[in-house]
């Protein structure tokens, strides 16, 4: 195995960065990081520690369900 000292990162600094400026994602995004979900937060009866924060399931969810319905319409 050799030593190769100017590759590339592994990651970049940001993941962000992968993602287009335009995608749907940064709205989804935006919009629930405006959304205060305490109340839903406090009426978690699951116990324990998840191993996904509740806003981000959300987030998963309202992305994926976005990007099916514009599929289908096309």
């Amino acid at each position: 195995m050799s030593n190769h000292q100017h590759q590339g990162m592994l990651l970049p600094p940001d993941l962000s960065d992968l993602i287009a400026s335009n995608h749907p994602v940064r709205v989804v995004n935006d919009v629930l990081d405006k959304v205060d979900i305490t109340a839903l937060l406090q009426q978690d009866k699951l116990g324990g520690t998840s191993s996904y924060h509740l806003c981000m399931l959300f987030k998963v969810r309202f992305t994926a369900t976005l990007i099916i319905f514009t599929v289908a319409v096309k």
